[in-house]
């Protein structure tokens, strides 16, 4: 990708995990100048529904909103875009459509497809999924690493509710609970996982200073590394 091509972000979901991708763009870009840097445009979309309030049944629909910010950054001239988002790629196909009918040429990054890519190249066999109810319940990363032949385990209901709790409180600018949090990651230690996939973009903010014997796998900065390479 040449500093001439536009990637716009379909961000505001939440908004640190915006502010991750670009920071995590800027320092994976090769650039000795301002002028090297990839020309990036960011909507951050606040007023977008939570995703997995709207795929548990309760929630607004967040389509009209993520396609509005499409549109914009279209619009804008944006040839490539990405969502920071694990959770938001349930529309990706929507999303997608809609992206073409405006500009047949837009291309937009699978982040989710991309870590299992990432993942498969990096020898994973066994990995365990941290992620939203809804992540979970749309069964997202399956397909893509039953395709990679990876083994994809998730925690126990009630631990999937101490990670749930972990994003809300986060979100909310509230303390999170580490010792529940790590008592999650432990989890993974006992089954064994060769990496834990920290699948909601503010999982990577919380795990921030947390050890864990078990590498992480941060779709975020896969996300990054394909956008500031491609």
């Amino acid at each position: 990708m040449s500093n001439m091509t536009i990637v716009g972000i379909i961000g505001g979901m939440g908004p640190m995990a915006t502010v991750d991708l670009f920071q995590k763009i800027i320092e994976r870009t090769e650039a000795e100048k301002d002028q090297e840097h990839i020309h990036l445009m960011i909507d951050n979309n606040t007023d977008i529904p939570d995703r997995s309030a709207h795929i548990l049944g309760g929630g607004q629909d967040p389509r009209p909103e993520m396609k509005q910010a499409v549109k914009r950054l279209v619009d804008g001239g944006a040839q490539v875009l990405a969502m920071p988002c694990n959770t938001a790629h349930y529309y990706y196909s929507e999303l997608n459509t809609y992206a073409k009918s405006l500009n047949p040429s837009v291309e937009f990054v699978h982040m989710i497809r991309e870590t299992a890519e990432s993942c498969y190249r990096q020898g994973h066999k066994k990995v365990l999924l941290l992620a939203t109810e809804g992540t979970y319940q749309s069964h997202l990363y399956e397909g893509f690493f039953k395709e990679k032949a990876i083994e994809l385990i998730t925690p126990s209901l009630g631990q999937r509710e101490i990670v749930m709790k972990a994003i809300y409180d986060y979100k909310s600018g509230h303390d999170v609970d580490r010792d529940l949090f790590v008592s999650v990651l432990q989890t993974g230690q006992r089954e064994g996982v060769d990496g834990i996939i920290l699948g909601c973009t503010e999982l990577p903010l919380i795990a921030e200073g947390i050890d864990c014997a078990v590498p992480y796998i941060d779709p975020t900065e896969i996300l990054a590394t394909v956008l500031s390479k491609q």
